[in-house]
């Protein structure tokens, strides 16, 4: 989709398509980069308008009549934060959306193996109860550490 081939654009906020479009600047990728304010913690696009502060990406995305369903949050498939482009942003769960991006929690997700090399997978592969939620385990590191202590205790009593 090109900025200028938005013909139909309805938001209940009643911002004009003139308004954002002057703020787009156009990428070699595709991305409608945002030129406007832009949260410093998130880096995701915003604008308020009669004292209420919208994310610029989904008020375009459902201006050009999409509509992301309950649960579900846009998620930027060209992984550019600031880019409005609708056909950047797909509705995606949060995990779905975690999972894709680069953070710790997606980084551990994709790990086949744990830090002494075993894989984490079938019976080597324990999932525990932590903190914040699902843990998984090593069993062989974990054996090992457990005969580590024991033999360390039975050596200290």
């Amino acid at each position: 989709m090109n900025v200028t081939a938005v013909t139909s654009w309805d938001t209940d906020c009643g911002i004009a398509w003139t308004f954002i479009a002057a703020r787009i600047r156009g990428t070699e990728r595709g991305c409608w980069e945002w030129t406007g304010v832009v949260c410093k913690i998130t880096g995701y696009p915003l604008l308020s308008h009669k004292g209420k502060t919208y994310r610029v990406h989904s008020l375009v995305y459902k201006g050009v009549g999409r509509s992301i369903p309950p649960g579900l949050v846009p998620d930027h498939t060209c992984r550019v934060r600031h880019c409005i482009n609708p056909d950047h942003l797909e509705p995606v769960t949060q995990r779905v959306n975690t999972l894709r991006g680069i953070s710790i929690v997606a980084q551990n997700a994709a790990k086949t193996h744990c830090k002494r090399g075993h894989l984490l997978a079938g019976v080597n592969l324990r999932v525990k109860a932590g903190r914040y939620g699902p843990i998984r385990v090593c069993r062989t590191c974990q054996r090992a550490e457990g005969l580590r202590r024991y033999y360390r205790n039975k050596e200290a009593a």
